[in-house]
């Protein structure tokens, strides 16, 4: 009687079904982080990134959430719910699954490198999916079979693998890296979504950091759901708070001593109090997603992450990343989208207000503001004359204008390259004393020889040819481009970099670091003013590859020569830093830029040349490597 009781037991406890799990317990009980792709090897712990569990359980096959749309930053996690989830449907919910990357190669990596090492690190797996060693054709990079389903990991730019086979479990990886179109078949996402009809109880899960405002796709889905933002108590006084960058006005977010990014810490939004990166973990614990819109598409839940809550990148880690984008729009552009987790604004189409800059005029004490510790200069050439931006730089790049000059004669003749030499040659005064133009960045669009023979007669005096490129890159380049034997250097600049910069900063309010200053001086007229504001930048989006591309416009029948004297002198300042210049160190010295000259006569602005002979050429140096006195 007593054996028939343990008999009737144990059939009862081998017939009883496994208990349901959703995706976050379906991990911390059978993940395993393999040790050659993961940085903290062994068993899953949500417990390390508790702001997951919502996300991941949303994915369980007996939630009543449709679909999933997570806006996040880099290294959050993100990649390893769409892993749980894969794994939690192989062994737990199977049907057939698709995983969808922006290419066929980045399928092919993601197969290799994260799906099949999941595969053999979790034995529950590894069970399920034939061995990839096999010849039965079940386990290859792109195709993972086992009992009841299989998994398709496919690219958004291959429409035959987007439209093979009906689909119950949808992973969209990195969305706003998809081509806008799958060859001829249209829309990615709108063709895999099509394979997910014909189940009443599937599932869709979207992620991806964020690209250009008005241009990202994932943005755009995270509005039209509930909009989720994760709410975190402060460690002294319990408020509960989003974690935010903060604007620098005390109101909270990060915080660091000045120069010293590498302090940071979280101020608290209420209460004001420091709070220490060892406390981060406490305060996620602790934490709740709460909705931010009510109407919101039904099934739709929608969360927003940026790096801040990383478990794995610090306060001060991302304080350092933000301030090496100083002046660096395009590095700017990479921390906003993988670090904030923000859209990119660009404000493409629009355009400055020459007015506003008019209004900004400020007095000048002498010709050289304090502060300024190098000046440089941009140089355009037209078909009846040449045109001269000279541009002050202090600390942080803070820009003054210090003069604009329209010089009048053939380019062709030696006239008005004399008139160039002596404006260039002058001094001008600063409360330090004298300062002359220590770089000077010619553009070679007009008259290309003229130029690269005035240019390379003086390159011991910073003189440089210049032709402005589009494309991304540095802005001035490593080392100039031979023209043909004997005739000069060219450099090539990367005007698209120095034009967002400055676009930028015409935009800020006046002071501080990168801000730009405009004298009260007859020459700042409506018409400069307008020449600065004529190009404005436009975005195209590439059909085959779903890349954005912008480029700079200028307003058909506007001129724009003083934009691109600054553009050019902002060149010429690059120029010197590529050369040794580090103009926030020597703002700190309080170094005068240059004080063993005496003053001369200088022209004023828009005066008729005078004719005179053209400079003898002085002795050809090999010193245009050298560091130059003007910064010593």
């Amino acid at each position: 009687m007593q054996l028939d009781h343990r008999l009737a037991r144990v059939l009862a406890d081998a017939l009883r079904p496994e208990p349901i799990l959703t995706v976050s317990e379906w991990a911390d009980r059978k993940r395993i982080l393999p040790s050659d792709t993961s940085a903290e090897p062994g068993p899953w712990r949500t417990s390390r990134v508790p702001y997951m569990r919502e996300i991941m359980d949303c994915l369980s096959g007996h939630s009543d959430v449709t679909e999933v749309c997570l806006q996040a930053a880099s290294q959050v996690g993100k990649s390893e719910v769409a892993n749980n989830f894969c794994g939690y449907a192989i062994e737990s919910c199977p049907a057939p699954i698709m995983l969808v990357q922006p290419t066929i190669e980045t399928a092919e990596a993601y197969g290799r490198l994260r799906i099949q090492p999941m595969i053999d690190a979790c034995p529950s797996l590894s069970r399920l999916v034939s061995d990839q060693r096999s010849r039965n054709g079940a386990n290859t990079l792109q195709t993972k079979q086992f009992p009841g389903g299989l998994l398709r990991i496919v690219g958004a730019n291959a429409p035959s693998g987007l439209a093979s086979l009906p689909i119950r479990f949808l992973l969209l990886d990195e969305v706003d890296r998809y081509p806008a179109e799958a060859g001829t078949e249209g829309d990615p996402i709108a063709l895999a979504r099509q394979r997910t009809a014909t189940f009443a109880r599937r599932k869709i899960f979207m992620c991806s950091s964020p690209g250009l405002k008005g241009h990202s796709k994932i943005e755009k889905r995270y509005l039209q759901g509930d909009q989720r933002r994760y709410w975190v108590p402060c460690p002294h006084c319990d408020t509960m708070q989003m974690l935010r960058w903060g604007s620098g006005d005390g109101a909270g977010g990060v915080v660091w001593p000045a120069d010293h990014p590498e302090l940071a810490q979280y101020q608290c939004e209420a209460c004001g109090t420091l709070i220490d990166e060892v406390a981060k973990l406490g305060m996620l614990d602790r934490g709740e997603w709460r909705a931010g819109a009510t109407a919101h598409e039904a099934g739709l839940r929608s969360y927003h992450l940026s790096a801040l809550y990383s478990p794995w990148t610090t306060w001060a880690q991302m304080a350092v990343e933000f301030a090496g984008c100083a002046g660096d729009p395009v590095k700017l552009k990479v921390f906003t989208n993988t670090k904030l987790a923000e859209t990119w604004d660009a404000d493409y189409g629009e355009q400055l207000d020459p007015d506003a800059l008019l209004s900004r005029r400020e007095p000048y004490v002498h010709d050289v503001p304090a502060g300024v510790q190098v000046l440089t200069a941009g140089v355009d050439v037209q078909a009846d004359r040449i045109e001269c931006g000279i541009w002050g730089w202090g600390a942080g790049e803070e820009c003054l204008a210090i003069s604009h000059a329209i010089l009048t004669g053939d380019p062709s003749t030696a006239a008005p390259w004399a008139e160039l030499d002596r404006l260039l040659d002058s001094a001008w005064q600063s409360p330090t004393g004298p300062m002359r133009v220590a770089a000077v960045a010619v553009d070679s669009g007009h008259l290309s020889q003229t130029v690269y023979d005035y240019c390379r007669l003086r390159a011991n005096q910073n003189r440089w040819a210049v032709k402005g490129m589009a494309g991304a890159g540095d802005l001035w380049p490593a080392k100039p481009k031979a023209t043909k034997k004997g005739q000069g250097r060219l450099y090539l600049v990367r005007h698209d970099a120095a034009k967002q910069a400055m676009y930028m900063r015409l935009r800020r309010p006046v002071g501080g670091p990168g801000s730009i200053h405009l004298p009260a001086a007859p020459w700042v007229t409506p018409e400069w003013c307008r020449q600065l504001t004529t190009e404005r930048r436009l975005a195209a989006t590439n059909k085959r590859t779903g890349e954005v591309k912008t480029g700079w416009v200028k307003t058909e029948g506007l001129r724009n020569e003083a934009w691109d004297c600054l553009i050019y002198a902002y060149a010429a300042l690059h120029g010197l830093i590529r050369r040794g210049l580090r103009i926030t160190a020597l703002a700190a010295r309080q170094v005068p830029a240059h004080t063993d000259a005496q003053p001369t006569a200088r022209p004023q602005p828009e005066r008729a040349p005078q004719p005179a002979p053209a400079k003898p050429a002085p002795p050809r140096q090999t010193g245009e490597r050298r560091r130059s006195s003007y910064w010593r």
